[in-house]
């Protein structure tokens, strides 16, 4: 029914756009320049291939969308998989669960990763301090301060050997290294060790 008064509505309007174009010009006058223009008149099928041309891609692109989510492998995450999708002049194309918050997915790494890079540059490095209150005496120091930087590889060498995607190794600040460089610094003996996590 709907394809039917399209063409219905394309048909009138091819009518109206051809009368209107073969209207002779008036009270034109004979000595005027005859000059070749490509007019468009305001009812014409021409001006209808933009907006046709957006709504058949977006029902399109609606269906595809609805066909992979409604493939076995999003079973489990169906109910949970929000997805907007917008055209350059901001007009919504698709929507899905738009205004259900979830949690962010892997993806908003990259965005991330970029955001530090641009702000803190490609050569920054984390650094993770140990602090005490005075140095080591006879290998002993009171409390042991571990100062967190934000590094996000900062992991001992069994959790970093089974956090990476499927349960494979990942990079990692090993925590053993830290420890033994504590050790070369004279520190045999810790009061307690207390996490800084105020920065």
């Amino acid at each position: 029914m709907r394809s039917r008064l399209l063409v219905a509505f394309l048909v009138v309007l091819s009518m109206a756009s051809a009368a209107v174009a073969v209207v002779p010009r008036l009270h034109q006058p004979a000595s005027a320049k005859q000059t070749a223009t490509a007019v468009t008149p305001v009812f014409s099928v021409r001006r209808l291939a933009g907006p046709l041309t957006r709504m058949v891609a977006g029902a399109r692109l609606r269906t595809d969308l609805d066909g992979v989510l409604a493939l076995p492998t999003f079973a489990d995450a169906r109910d949970d998989t929000c997805l907007v999708v917008r055209d350059p002049a901001g007009r919504t194309v698709y929507e899905r669960l738009a205004t259900q918050p979830l949690v962010p997915a892997s993806t908003m790494k990259l965005v991330t990763g970029s955001v530090a890079l641009a702000k803190l540059g490609a050569d920054s490095r984390f650094v993770t301090p140990v602090r005490a209150v005075a140095p080591p005496q006879d290998g002993a120091v009171g409390d042991l301060w571990l100062v967190g930087s934000g590094d996000p590889l900062l992991a001992t060498d069994d959790v970093a050997a089974i956090s990476g995607w499927l349960d494979t190794p990942r990079p990692a600040t090993s925590m053993e290294g830290l420890a033994d460089r504590i050790v070369n610094a004279g520190v045999r003996r810790v009061g307690r060790l207390v996490g800084d996590e105020s920065r």
